[in-house]
């Protein structure tokens, strides 16, 4: 009899001690992630293809994105597969998978991210930063972008921010959605960046949030895709303009022309920046 309470009191305490060990990891793993998701604004970078299977260059890119910014928002790897973790997109554009090219999915993709979460980002996976997003961006109070790429485009759309629920994105996101009802391509390649130029033409409200937003021109972090970056020299200019910090990211390419010279070669401008920011 004794024994037989024994061996249950063993049992039962044994059990206890599991709940208060599963609570534990509940209260400290678990719910503290859940609570940091909610609360942490979001860097969405996109990689169709897998990320095991993206170019160097854009690998050194996402560890740009981590580096400086991992502590204080959450940096979120989207591919093919995990989409569906964060937003379901199928909902939102019911022809999705049949639009033909990744660029123009990846402009659906980035602009109901954005309406979907409130104080977020979105960056090409071959966009480099090179300073923490909270050192500038937060100025921002409700949208922005770099600006005027071209003359026939007022913004460029490799990094978009949202800070909240606001006009521009979604205006934006409920005419690009309209388009992608019965198309599979676009009449033109930047359709995205042609649509806010018209929503700009045509609509006050829209005109007048742009207005008010802190335009920095997209030539600067442009600076790094000048003519004459494949050769095996780092012009001093770009040197001087990447040590200086002039730009808060630069948008690279992902060619394996650029990838192998970021990776191998030490005298070209991808592996000096790489280099400089510590990552190589």
């Amino acid at each position: 009899m004794i024994n037989t309470l024994h061996k249950t009191f063993i049992f039962i305490t044994v059990l206890i001690v599991f709940f208060v060990l599963c609570l534990i990891f509940y209260i400290f793993f678990y719910k503290t992630n859940h609570e940091s998701f909610i609360t942490k604004p979001k860097l969405f970078i996109y990689w169709e293809q897998g990320w095991e299977n993206a170019p160097y260059i854009c690998k050194m890119c996402l560890k740009s994105w981590e580096k400086y910014n991992k502590s204080n928002w959450n940096i979120i790897k989207l591919d093919r597969y995990s989409i569906e973790n964060y937003i379901d997109i199928t909902k939102k554009v019911p022809n999705f998978w049949n639009i033909q090219s990744i660029p123009h999915r990846s402009d659906t993709l980035r602009i109901n991210l954005l309406k979907e979460y409130e104080n977020s980002v979105w960056v090409d996976a071959t966009t480099f930063c090179t300073r923490p997003l909270n050192d500038w961006i937060t100025k921002y109070d409700s949208f922005f972008a770099f600006s005027n790429p071209s003359n026939d485009r007022m913004i460029a759309n490799w990094f978009l921010y949202s800070k909240q629920s606001n006009y521009i994105i979604d205006k934006l996101c409920e005419v690009f959605n309209a388009y992608w009802i019965d198309k599979v391509k676009p009449e033109k390649y930047f359709i995205f960046h042609y649509m806010f130029n018209e929503l700009y033409n045509s609509d006050s409200k829209f005109k007048k949030q742009w207005d008010t937003v802190d335009h920095i021109s997209a030539n600067i972090p442009h600076k790094m895709k000048f003519k004459e970056r494949h050769q095996e020299h780092v012009p001093e200019e770009r040197k001087q303009h990447i040590i200086t910090l002039q730009s808060p990211m630069y948008k690279l390419d992902h060619t394996e022309k650029s990838s192998n010279l970021m990776k191998k070669s030490k005298n070209n401008v991808f592996y000096f920046l790489a280099h400089h920011h510590g990552l190589i």
